[in-house]
């Protein structure tokens, strides 16, 4: 991955997943974009109850979630 400009604090993972439907592996999706405190995606309602759910973020300052943040500030 080539960035076009320096990345503060990047995050890049790859993940990978079994048993999804290859015809149609995609629910629902929902997203947003703004200039807040508060990252909200909107609501998306699946119709499966094993649906995996996958959130991702872009911030240009640190994000803080369910765990502390990183030492260095990330």
């Amino acid at each position: 991955m080539t960035f076009a400009s320096a990345a503060t604090c990047p995050d890049i993972r790859i993940l990978e997943y079994s048993g999804a439907d290859p015809n149609n592996p995609v629910d629902v999706t929902a997203a947003n974009s703004g200039n807040s405190g508060i990252s909200y995606s909107g609501s998306a309602t699946t119709t499966n109850a094993n649906d995996l759910i996958f959130g991702a973020n872009l911030v240009l300052t640190a994000t803080m979630g369910p765990a502390a943040a990183l030492p260095n500030g990330c």
